[in-house]
């Protein structure tokens, strides 16, 4: 993450058994990096390995952005 700039976007998804977003495609900010930074920090290993899902979602959210 520290190689972004305030031109980038970021959003960060999770997947386990299943997948799941912590955090919408936001701005990379100084605010918004610290979120981004206690996300990731707080993120937690459990569940499978269902990558498929993980990589769905975060095709979505890039298809959903505005």
């Amino acid at each position: 993450m520290e190689t972004l700039t305030p031109s980038d976007r970021l959003s960060i998804v999770t997947f386990n058994s299943y997948a799941n977003r912590l955090c919408g495609l936001k701005c990379v900010s100084g605010e918004n990096m610290n979120v981004f930074n206690n996300i990731v920090h707080n993120i937690q290993a459990g569940g499978g390995t269902n990558i498929n899902s993980g990589l769905q979602l975060a095709l979505k959210t890039i298809r959903d952005r505005k």
